[in-house]
């Protein structure tokens, strides 16, 4: 078996480790990226989305997330790939885990546990 690669928490520039601040989520992006300049009221992005208004409320204001359905939805809308909106969103979702984890004292535990990695 070859050996695992250095830890991504460690090497990887969008590790939760590195980051100095939590990802902008994703419905911020969308309504200061795509939504507002454009011109669209959050009524007639919800109506051209097919999804109801609160969702899309909801969704601007970072109390939902990002899910597959919504992704393809936002793509189609924005011109962008779902992969876009799911990377957004695992993203905010990694960082916020990450955070859970080292407060909790987990992560110190299971990186002092790898230090025998699987060969």
């Amino acid at each position: 078996m070859s050996k695992m690669s250095p830890s991504p928490t460690t090497t990887d520039p969008m590790s939760p480790a590195l980051m100095r601040r939590a990802p902008t989520h994703p419905g911020e992006i969308f309504k200061t990226e795509y939504r507002e300049p454009s011109g669209l009221s959050q009524a007639e992005a919800a109506r051209r989305l097919e999804m109801p208004l609160n969702r899309l409320n909801e969704f601007e204001k970072g109390k939902r997330g990002v899910t597959p359905d919504s992704a393809w939805r936002l793509s189609l809308l924005t011109g962008t790939s779902p992969q876009l909106w799911m990377n957004l969103q695992t993203n905010l979702e990694l960082y916020h885990a990450y955070q859970k984890l080292k407060a909790s004292g987990v992560l110190k535990q299971v990186e002092k546990n790898a230090a025998a990695k699987i060969a």
